[in-house]
């Protein structure tokens, strides 16, 4: 599982930043609070989905990051990111098998409700 700061840096990579400066910028907020985040805070709801956007990620992945990122309960944060890493698997596995199955197989598996 990645921390909200892997992502953080996948986002500033992919636009073109070299300093957190523009991403506290990107995000709407003053240095100082850039770097809260970067020692293990939070980012709030809005500049989460900054995040999402930029990132083209689910929100559940990056909603678990930051939670797990913030969390400072050891036992708590290994729990989320079990719970992370699960759902990521998950996730995976639906991936394949919708990538491997033809649309119009599934389509013509469907039955109508009304029919």
């Amino acid at each position: 599982m990645k921390s909200i700061n892997e992502y953080i840096d996948i986002c500033k990579e992919s636009k073109g930043f070299e300093k957190d400066a523009e991403m506290a910028r990107f995000f709407g907020i003053t240095t100082a609070g850039m770097t809260r985040i970067r020692k293990g805070g939070a980012l709030n709801d809005s500049n989460l989905m900054k995040l999402r956007q930029a990132l083209h990620l689910p929100i559940e992945e990056l909603l678990l990051a930051n939670i797990a990122t913030r969390e400072k309960n050891p036992i708590f944060k290994k729990a989320w990111e079990k719970i992370s890493q699960q759902t990521g698997i998950a996730a995976g596995f639906l991936f394949v098998i919708q990538a491997i199955t033809p649309f119009k197989a599934v389509f013509n598996s469907v039955e109508c409700i009304l029919c």
